[in-house]
């Protein structure tokens, strides 16, 4: 009877091995969900609701800082100042605040013509190195100056034309 309780002994303790690697990944497994659920309910506990972020960005609009595109103009000039006739298709948009947006859209409608031929003045008289520029900053920097000039300041003192944007800016030469 020995040998027989010797080989069930010797029978139990090799399914006890074999069953022992499965044992610990599902131990393993079990622990791996349980830390993800408590984080996700931690994380969830813990956010903003949407409703809150909602109302975050109200109070943004409310004040008024939130920035809106105006287009400026979009049209084309002539540049003689390389000696050659050169036709420039240029796109200005301003960058204003949503508080100092009527008001600009205002001034833009009643002085459009004075606002066009000082963009004109600009763009005719400009060097032709500067519309060249990669970064059009010498453009940026004369616009910036007149629109700064024509909009004026707000009740705050500050600029009412945050930035000067030229997405387009292209030169074709004309007197071929």
């Amino acid at each position: 009877m020995s040998d027989e309780q010797e080989n069930t002994e010797a029978e139990s303790t090799e399914s006890v091995k074999k069953k022992s690697p499965m044992l610990v990944m599902i131990i393993v497994a079990a622990l791996m969900v349980t830390e993800g659920a408590g984080v996700f309910v931690f994380m969830k506990m813990t956010s903003p609701k949407p409703v809150e972020a909602a109302e975050l960005m109200g109070e943004d609009e409310a004040s008024g800082d939130t920035l809106v595109e105006i287009q400026l103009l979009g049209d084309r000039f002539q540049n003689m100042q390389q000696g050659r006739v050169w036709s420039w298709e240029i796109e200005i948009f301003l960058k204003v605040k949503t508080r100092n947006k009527e008001r600009v859209e205002k001034i833009l409608e009643e002085r459009q013509a004075e606002i066009r031929q000082g963009i004109g003045q600009i763009i005719r008289k400009a060097k032709h190195a500067y519309l060249k520029e990669p970064g059009l900053e010498t453009l940026h920097r004369q616009v910036i100056a007149y629109v700064n000039k024509v909009f004026g300041t707000d009740a705050d003192g500050m600029n009412r034309i945050d930035q000067v944007l030229i997405p387009r800016c292209r030169g074709v030469p004309r007197d071929f």
